[in-house]
């Protein structure tokens, strides 16, 4: 098993920390955008998982938690990203004795856990954005 593929499902379960942390609802702020959506893996919502956008020019990233109907909100500057989509059946369990990450089933194909894989890039509007995400 390669290294790559343990840090896959840490950095989902860190993104996804992120999310839970710092909430949704709030206001937004200044110069940022509030980013609406929703995402399919071959027709069907997502019924879980992250999406995180990455900035293009490097200017940072966000972090959505996708909901039970496949929708997710993001707050972020205006911009153009790349993204990758976390979606797992299940959560990560450790082998007893070595401790070593055993991941769950992906829902989704593996190119969709790495913004370089994943082919997904969106130029987010310096007002409201909606975002459908079809992935096959």
């Amino acid at each position: 098993m390669s290294r790559r593929r343990h840090r896959d499902p840490l950095l989902c379960l860190v993104t996804t920390g992120v999310v839970l942390v710092l909430g949704c609802g709030k206001p937004v702020p200044e110069g940022m955008v509030r980013v609406a959506g929703t995402i399919s893996f071959r027709g069907d919502r997502l019924p879980d998982g992250t999406i995180n956008f990455e900035a293009a020019e490097g200017r940072g990233s966000a972090t959505a938690r996708i909901q039970s109907d496949g929708s997710f909100v993001a707050v972020m500057p205006p911009g153009t990203y790349r993204a990758m989509v976390c979606s797992q059946d299940g959560v990560v369990t450790f082998e007893k004795d070595s401790l070593k990450p055993i991941e769950p089933p992906s829902r989704i194909p593996k190119k969709y856990d790495h913004p370089e894989t994943s082919g997904l890039s969106f130029t987010i509007p310096p007002d409201t954005g909606r975002l459908t995400i079809n992935l096959e």
